[in-house]
């Protein structure tokens, strides 16, 4: 099974441009009903990279069962009709599965993401900076006073 390169970077970019437009539309709406601050350029850059490494994933895997399945469906059939619909058919059942796992993945890696990217979250090494009490501006020691 060799990787035809062009086909898998063709339809992973069209994968990658679909869930990103629709699965971005998504988390704006979830974003917007849930309570709390999300780092909204954090969760962009995940979600961007999420969406592509779904795409591309789901793309490659498609295309490696719909040849084996296709392949499998053009040796059973007996004419060139049968092998014609056996083909797409086939192809078309793998290539939709995929799809399908592919927007699964970007739902939960886009759902790992917007945890990621709460504001509520403290990452290691951040929360003694953060448990640190503010200075008042009125203590100021400065020699200048």
């Amino acid at each position: 099974m060799t990787v035809d390169w062009t086909y898998l970077l063709l339809l992973g970019g069209l994968w990658f441009l679909f869930y990103w437009i629709f699965g971005g539309a998504f988390f704006a709406l979830v974003s917007v009903f849930r309570l709390g601050r999300l780092k909204k350029l954090r969760f962009s850059c995940l979600f961007s990279l999420f969406s592509l490494a779904s795409a591309l994933a789901a793309a490659w895997m498609g295309m490696r069962y719909a040849e084996v399945s296709s392949s499998e469906c053009l040796n059973i059939s007996r004419t060139n009709v049968e092998g014609f619909v056996g083909f797409f058919g086939c192809s078309l059942v793998a290539l939709t599965l995929a799809f399908l796992g592919g927007a699964t993945a970007v739902i939960l890696l886009g759902a790992l993401a917007m945890r990621l990217s709460s504001s509520r979250l403290i990452l290691p090494g951040r929360e003694q900076r953060m448990s640190q009490p503010k200075p008042d501006p009125s203590e100021d020691r400065s020699p200048l006073s």
